[in-house]
């Protein structure tokens, strides 16, 4: 494990550029999506509002930590695959903008709805494990842009690449990256109803 963090961290050292991009897509995504509530209709709003107090009023999390890890799960697993392909870049990169959305949307309805609690209440689900599991979206995703450019090159532009030296470091990372995200899900999973209890 501590030979792949050394690998990622000279990978971000040589590749700052790449990871921006993937940062400030993730961060417009976020923004997009914490803007969207102003937006919607009323019908969509008080829609939005039940969800939210269902997700509260639930000490086990009304399924809503279920439904949102298991699609992390489904996310990694999707972008991984994703990688694989020839095609995969473009979804690559909408997968990660629409993750943040997502993301964005929750925070900024339940902070709208709920003011300074939601606040609160927000911070708390958004540190550490939504942190760390986006950071895991952009590690991916930047590896999984590069695996599958490697392939285009390598059958377009006829390119000297080994496939079995790159899938397998793509395959080490991505098999790392899961471990963290289920890890971070059972915090999420455990941990989250006791805060809503705390706070609600």
């Amino acid at each position: 494990m501590k030979k792949i963090i050394l690998i990622l961290l000279n990978e971000i050292k040589n590749d700052k550029k790449k990871y921006l991009f993937f940062l400030i897509l993730v961060l417009v995504g976020f923004i997009f999506g914490n803007f969207f509530n102003k937006i919607i209709n009323d019908e969509d709003k008080i829609l939005v509002l039940e969800k939210i107090k269902n997700f509260i009023s639930n000490p086990n999390y009304g399924g809503f930590v279920n439904v949102f890890s298991c699609s992390d799960f489904v996310y990694l697993i999707f972008i991984f695959l994703l990688g694989i392909s020839i095609i995969g870049v473009p979804i690559i990169v909408s997968l990660l903008f629409l993750r943040s959305f997502i993301l964005g949307f929750s925070l900024g309805s339940i902070i709208v709805n709920y003011k300074l609690k939601g606040i609160f209440f927000s911070f708390l689900y958004l540190f550490p494990h939504q942190i760390i599991k986006l950071f895991c979206f952009i590690i991916l995703s930047y590896y999984s842009c590069f695996f599958s450019f490697n392939l285009i090159n390598m059958f377009v532009k006829k390119n000297d690449y080994n496939i079995k030296d790159g899938f397998q470091k793509y395959f080490i990372i991505f098999c790392a990256l899961l471990i963290v995200v289920i890890i971070s899900i059972i915090y999420e999973f455990y941990m989250m109803p006791i805060f809503v209890e705390l706070i609600f």
